[in-house]
């Protein structure tokens, strides 16, 4: 996994995290403390347990309602109608989308490869069939 993917996965769930180690810490000090308490084992490891679940649930309703909120949100509904109409615009021309793209491809093809020969000092026909970069 890449250095930036992790740091990602870490930042997205770091409130699962969170509640997983407050959960762990609150079961180790209960453990270490055991006779200060007066619990046993199995209380403690209960109780540990339903905050974990409770903690979870907490965060995956914020989650919900932060997804919910997102939705319908002027921003969001503005940019998908936005998407939806561009979207209708470009339906009748969908099947020319290839050529086009094959066409500009080319082209940035041509850039990219005649600033490298030019930096060599090449000029472009004498390295590459230029009819068939239009193709």
């Amino acid at each position: 996994m890449k250095k930036s993917n992790f740091l990602d996965l870490l930042f997205k769930n770091s409130s699962y995290i969170a509640v997983f180690l407050i959960s762990i810490i609150y079961i180790t000090s209960s453990l270490l403390l055991i006779s200060k308490t007066g619990r046993n084992v199995y209380e403690i490891l209960g109780t540990g347990a339903i905050s974990l679940i409770v903690g979870v649930l907490i965060n995956s309703s914020f989650r919900g309602m932060g997804i919910r909120r997102g939705e319908l949100d002027e921003k969001t509904i503005s940019t998908k109608q936005s998407h939806a109409q561009i979207v209708e615009q470009i339906t009748p021309f969908i099947d020319k989308l290839d050529s086009f793209c094959e066409r500009e491809n080319a082209l940035a093809l041509k850039r990219v490869r005649g600033a490298i020969l030019l930096r060599a000092g090449l000029k472009y026909e004498n390295c590459f069939d230029w009819l068939w970069d239009y193709w």
